[in-house]
């Protein structure tokens, strides 16, 4: 099967046998609630829970040609769609990570392994020739066998919830890599169209269009006089560069974001792959090194989901005249523009 290269795009390393079924995943979400550790991971999914329902809003919104959002919202709201950091996909993999690892934690060889080894002492001390020992004998030999093949059992749930928490954390890192390169591919696009200006010169155009068809319908019911000239010019001057700021301004505002979240995800990329290499070098030793070591993993995956901390201060032009208006509907069109421009930008590929 090919491999999926889409940021957090179908994850195949998939252990069907460990894998819950959705009653049973939401019950340990739900149990999480409990203790104070439990609480901590359940309030940091759920603030990425809020995250994602705002922007996949958002997305529902652009598709079905809803109500439109503010343009703050619509600003921050595109670039994390866009980013691929707020993911669907991401919430998941956390969520089955922290069952896995709660799963782990709950494994216990120490008892068939303490039994297996105080009945062989029991049964070496035991005589062969005589027959009511070598009938206690014959009930300590199997249970030894049931709790051999138990322990078996446990041990191999124990290399596969091991080997199935590797792979999210390494589908994860993975992906990040990807959501980094993806924003600094978007931070170029975006500078490179700051710097060439060919749409927000054609806004100015846009602007200059409107104001001589404005004074063409003056000529159509009698003469334009000097005044009015000389207004239409002012606020023409006034306008392109009110605009022209608010380009500049609002192109930086979402560079910011992308850099934000870029930030954001090469800090806990680090972590991640940190604990990945962390995991190669020291587990499988014990279930409790293993506990721990995922552990320190799971409250990265945390801090990348829940962490994550954008502010935007954009100019509000306010809605008082008509030159607001226009500079408004002018500022909408140059968002649109920009938004699909980094959607048909380059992409990252496989990282």
């Amino acid at each position: 099967m090919k491999k999926d290269n889409t940021i957090f795009g179908l994850r195949f390393v998939i252990n069907d046998n460990l894998h819950p079924s959705r009653e049973d995943l939401q019950a340990f979400l739900d149990s999480l609630k409990k203790d104070e550790v439990g609480r901590h991971r359940s309030e940091g999914l759920a603030r990425y829970g809020d995250l994602l329902a705002v922007v996949e809003d958002y997305e529902r919104g652009q598709h079905q040609a809803a109500t439109a959002p503010g343009f703050q919202d619509r600003m921050l709201y595109g670039a994390l769609s866009h980013s691929h950091f707020v993911s669907p996909t991401l919430k998941s993999v956390v969520e089955q990570y922290l069952y896995y690892l709660h799963v782990l934690s709950t494994l216990d060889l120490k008892k068939p392994t303490t039994f297996i080894r105080s009945a062989e002492e029991e049964i070496g001390k035991l005589n062969p020739k005589k027959k009511e020992e070598t009938a206690k004998r014959d009930r300590l030999q199997g249970m030894v066998d049931e709790r051999k093949k138990a322990l078996d059992a446990l041990k191999k749930q124990w290399m596969a919830l091991t080997a199935e928490l590797s792979s999210i954390l390494e589908y994860v890192r993975d992906n990040l890599a990807r959501v980094d390169r993806l924003c600094d591919l978007s931070g170029t696009v975006l500078i490179n169209e700051r710097n060439n200006g060919k749409k927000e010169q054609e806004l100015i155009e846009d602007i200059k269009t409107h104001y001589k068809e404005r004074l063409r319908e003056f000529l159509h019911h009698g003469s334009i006089t000097k005044e009015q000239m000389d207004v239409a010019r002012d606020e023409v001057a006034a306008l392109t560069k009110r605009l022209s700021d608010l380009v500049q301004e609002d192109v930086q505002s979402l560079i910011n974001v992308y850099e934000a979240v870029r930030t954001h995800v090469q800090t806990h990329y680090r972590d991640i792959a940190g604990a990945v290499k962390a995991i190669e070098q020291k587990g499988n030793v014990s279930i409790d090194v293993d506990v721990a070591l995922y552990s320190q993993a799971a409250g990265h995956l945390l801090a990348l989901i829940s962490g994550l901390h954008v502010e935007l201060n954009l100019i509000d032009i306010g809605a008082g005249n008509e030159q607001d208006v226009l500079l408004s509907d002018k500022r909408r069109e140059m968002l649109a523009y920009l938004l699909d421009l980094l959607q048909r930008g380059p992409k990252p590929g496989a990282a």
